[in-house]
């Protein structure tokens, strides 16, 4: 890795994914295990995880998401918070639900590590409106509140729009 690189690299954002991944994993995350990370091509970079069945959760049939499937949902972002890991896209989007029944949350290319309140806050306030739009807001807020009690809640309405793409 060149040295005259700037900090946005695609090594350092490679790198930063894997970091981030690699503590999601370690601090009991639901999420795929980092298997390597290395260079590919002049330019490129691999970050390699061990794969994992599953579904995406806008992918589901509007019966699949059950209240289980919900409180699933929210326990990953229990764990995130525990690890003080901010996805920062935490969208239905980027949820699977595996042939288990667990919910597991990939892609940490976004990822704030030893975030504050606030920006664990956004997490909430992302699923939280994305499952709404999918079941209803009073269903959301009530399985959010039933999985993960009143403080994420309040951490969403702290919560500031997020400055980075939809994507």
């Amino acid at each position: 890795m060149s040295s005259q690189r700037p900090f946005a690299s695609v090594e350092h954002l490679a790198e930063h994914e894997a970091l981030a991944a690699l503590k999601a994993y370690a601090d009991g995350v639901s999420t795929p295990e980092l298997v390597d990370i290395g260079p590919a091509e002049p330019e490129s970079v691999i970050v390699a995880f061990h794969h994992r069945d599953g579904q995406r959760l806008p992918d589901l049939p509007d019966a699949a998401l059950t209240d289980d499937v919900l409180a699933a949902s929210w326990r990953v972002v229990g764990q995130l918070r525990e690890a003080r890991i901010a996805h920062r896209r935490l969208r239905t989007e980027h949820l699977w639900l595996d042939p288990t029944g667990e919910v597991f949350v990939p892609g940490f290319e976004r990822a704030a590590l030893g975030a504050h309140r606030e920006l664990l806050g956004n997490d909430v306030a992302e699923l939280l409106v994305s499952t709404a739009a999918r079941v209803g807001s009073a269903r959301a807020v009530d399985t959010l509140l039933s999985t993960l009690g009143d403080e994420p809640a309040t951490d969403s309405l702290m919560a500031k729009a997020p400055t980075c793409s939809p994507l």
